[in-house]
């Protein structure tokens, strides 16, 4: 499941119109990025939450050969978020599933490491300073204590692990 959704207001320097999972990094889009990792990590089927520009973003997601992709609108994109737009995928959930934010640029390997995780279920993190409005995680010995954008208020680092959320409180 990619979510892409957003306009990217934050972008629109950059990306003007354009949603901001077709901005170009190097000789592709991030979502084309995304979606050549999926496809080479041996993942085909993609369910992707749109909003914003939807036909243009599906139409620029099919671009990739060999894959099959259902797409499911989020028509509140512009006064919901990310968490209501993965909820209106729910449906689509039948299987095991990646959850993939559009606007992300990874190496591949990390799609293979997620893959290869011995645990059930995983979760990738960068240790880095944090912006305002990216994701934060605080964990304790491999347990997810707390994940979000606005309940942290200084930067938490946290490294890139595979993590059991089955032990998550």
């Amino acid at each position: 499941i990619i979510l892409a959704a957003g306009r990217g207001n934050r972008l629109k320097t950059v990306s003007e119109e354009t949603p901001k999972c077709m901005i170009e990094v190097g000789d592709k889009s991030l979502m084309h990025h995304q979606l050549t990792a999926l496809k080479n990590n041996g993942i085909t089927d993609i369910v992707v939450g749109v909003g914003y520009r939807k036909d243009d973003v599906a139409a620029h997601s099919q671009k990739i050969d060999g894959m099959r992709f259902t797409f499911v609108d989020n028509p509140d994109y512009a006064t919901t978020n990310t968490s209501y737009t993965l909820w209106m995928c729910r449906e689509e959930m039948d299987d095991d599933f990646l959850y993939l934010n559009a606007d992300v640029l990874f190496h591949e390997s990390l799609i293979t490491r997620l893959l290869e995780a011995p645990e059930d279920n995983v979760l990738a993190l960068d240790n880095k300073r944090c912006g305002a409005e990216e994701v934060k995680a605080i964990l304790k010995n491999d347990t997810i204590l707390h994940i979000g954008k606005s309940w942290i208020r200084a930067s938490v680092t946290v490294s890139l692990s595979a993590s059991e959320s089955s032990t998550s409180p």
